[in-house]
């Protein structure tokens, strides 16, 4: 098991890489092989499909997210009040986006090869771009990059409260 969300005593993740998992606090519930979870808000978590679509499961059903013009894939990565944060391929390009409201929104680093959006909490959002190399911070107006002093990539992975997790 490897977990990749979590909102109170609630969790969701991997179940060996096959099919996700949702955790209330006090029961494992498996999702169908082909479905994994990486982020939850409350009994709200999202995830991919091994179909290449994004879903949101709202607490009773499971809804595609397909960002319009992706061609490889719609990654649901986090969910905040409502606002699901991820990324796909559309073409060449890499690009995150925002699902708010039935409306997607592309958010790209300014300049970025790629954008990986991994997380969200209000109106901060986190990943990275360019591969991995650099992390990134867009708090809802400007985009700071994240760099590890020493390290050759920094990848932010999460957020919550303003504490900002990821690897290096």
């Amino acid at each position: 098991m490897r977990a990749e969300g979590i909102s109170g005593d609630n969790r969701a993740g991997l179940y060996n890489f096959s099919r996700g998992f949702f955790y209330d606090g006090s029961f494992y519930t498996l999702l169908p092989v082909g479905r994994s979870a990486y982020g939850v808000s409350g009994n709200q978590f999202v995830g991919e499909s091994s179909d290449g679509s994004g879903f949101f499961f709202d607490g009773a059903v499971y809804n595609a997210l397909n960002v319009p013009g992706a061609n490889f894939g719609t990654h649901a990565q986090g969910i905040s009040d409502g606002r699901i944060a991820g990324y796909y391929q559309e073409g060449a390009g890499i690009h995150g986006f925002i699902y708010e409201d039935g409306n997607y929104t592309t958010l790209d680093v300014p300049g970025a090869d790629a954008t990986f959006i991994r997380g969200i909490d209000g109106a901060d959002i986190v990943g990275g771009y360019d591969g991995g190399t650099f992390g990134f911070l867009y708090d809802g107006s400007e985009f700071t990059t994240l760099t590890v002093p020493g390290s050759i990539q920094t990848y932010a992975t999460g957020i919550w409260d303003g504490e900002i997790v990821g690897v290096y």
